[in-house]
């Protein structure tokens, strides 16, 4: 959450272009989407070498603190989208991760489309 503190206190809206891990940051409604270089081109390279890719996602608010002001009536939830691994033996790949007090398939699918068009 220090991150997050840093961000409120400087600029309305940042735009990362994939440097980083956080690649965008929006204060209302609070939207701060989270992904990097390498795990687009993982994605990319399993998508090129076979034809079936499972995108799973899940959303959770457990593990994120309460809010400061003025969005401590808000209850922020941390989307977790991760690929599974083509072979049974291996892990699946941690691909991207949304984190915003906006919870509508809109804002999912608007972070969705600003991934998969970079």
């Amino acid at each position: 959450m220090d991150i997050l503190y840093t961000y409120l206190n400087q600029k309305d809206r940042i735009g990362g272009k994939i440097r980083g891990y956080v690649q965008y940051v929006a204060i209302v409604p609070l939207q701060i989407h989270c992904y990097t270089y390498v795990q687009m081109l993982a994605l990319k390279l399993l998508m090129e070498r076979t034809s079936e890719v499972v995108l799973i996602g899940d959303a959770t608010g457990t593990c994120v603190q309460p809010m400061p002001p003025p969005f401590e009536s808000s209850d922020p939830l941390v989307y977790t989208f991760i690929v599974k691994h083509p072979r049974e033996d291996k892990p699946p790949l941690p691909i991207a991760e949304l984190i915003s007090t906006e919870q509508s398939h809109t804002n999912v699918a608007h972070f969705l489309r600003s991934f998969f068009h970079q």
